[in-house]
C-alpha cells in the first residue's frame, strides 16, 4: 500500500499523541483537509485515538464530530507502513 504525501506528513507527527490542533499548527495544508486524511488513517488503522496527550490507552471508538476531543498517535502498523 503507498501513502499519499500528507499522509506520511501526518504519521509522522504521530510518534508520541498529538492533538487535533497541534497537527493544525504542524501541517501546512488547509484544516478540512487534515481532518479528512486523519479519518482516512483511522480507518486504515494506521493512527488509532487516546483519550488525551498523555494517555497511553487507545481509543476503541471516536466522535468524527469532536474530532478535537480527541489526541491521535500512530499505531505499529502506522510504523511499518513508514518503514521504521
Amino acid at each position: 500500500m503507498q501513502i499519499e504525501p500528507i499522509e506520511e506528513q501526518i504519521l509522522n507527527k504521530l510518534t508520541f499523541a498529538e492533538s487535533l490542533e497541534s497537527l493544525f499548527e504542524e501541517i501546512d495544508q488547509p484544516n478540512h483537509i487534515i481532518s479528512d486524511v486523519l479519518k482516512q488513517l483511522i480507518r486504515k488503522r494506521l493512527v488509532a485515538t487516546v483519550k488525551d496527550k498523555e494517555s497511553k490507552k487507545t481509543q476503541i471508538y471516536y466522535d468524527s464530530d469532536h474530532m478535537d476531543s480527541f489526541a491521535y498517535i500512530i499505531t505499529a502498523s502506522g510504523l511499518n507502513m513508514l518503514g521504521h
